[in-house]
């Protein structure tokens, strides 16, 4: 921990599976205001001079080992123009400051939810932007919104339009939030 402290300056990158959202007063429900999110574990790039540094650190080696070690990560191709990939468990879970999200995350709707700094789009207009089987939705009819669609069989759309068909706009905006309510 102390050679982290003392050598890493400025962000890093960590990429994790897993968080802990926690409240940081204890007798308030989790807000915005009231929440961070932490994380025990993670991969993530060093320098070559934190590798070293590390290596003598934390497990005293010397500098002539922690260079053997250097030049067998090197050797494996483990070094990238980054740096040296680390995973690690953390002594004590690491505070995070922002968050992407893989697409469909258990996290994702509990962090939108808190009001939790992301950067990237909240699930409904990631939805709407990348499940393509949503674009008739969206763009037809084609003669209002000028944009074509290729023609293409899908139970999704053939579900929609009929939908659609026999119901109003209110039905099928709650058929699109059926559908995404699992994410």
């Amino acid at each position: 921990k102390q050679w982290y402290q003392r050598r890493v300056r400025g962000d890093n990158i960590f990429i994790t599976r897993n968080g802990i959202i926690e409240a940081i007063s204890r007798d308030q429900p989790l807000t915005h205001k009231n929440s961070i999110l932490k994380i025990e574990d993670a991969h993530f790039f060093v320098s070559e001079t934190q590798f070293l540094d590390a290596l003598k650190n934390t497990f005293h080696l010397s500098h002539e080992q922690s260079v053997e070690i250097l030049n067998k990560e090197k050797a494996r191709k483990n070094y990238h123009p980054k740096g040296i990939r680390i995973a690690a468990v953390f002594a004590q879970p690491v505070t995070i400051g922002t968050i992407v999200t893989h697409h469909h995350h258990p996290l994702e709707m509990p962090l939108a939810h808190i009001g939790y700094p992301t950067t990237d789009k909240n699930p409904f207009l990631f939805e709407l932007t990348y499940n393509k089987s949503l674009y008739p939705l969206i763009f037809n009819p084609s003669e209002q919104t000028g944009v074509l669609l290729p023609p293409e069989i899908d139970w999704l759309q053939e579900e929609t339009e009929e939908i659609s068909k026999n119901h109003g706009k209110q039905e099928v905006y709650e058929a699109i939030s059926k559908r995404l309510l699992p994410f």
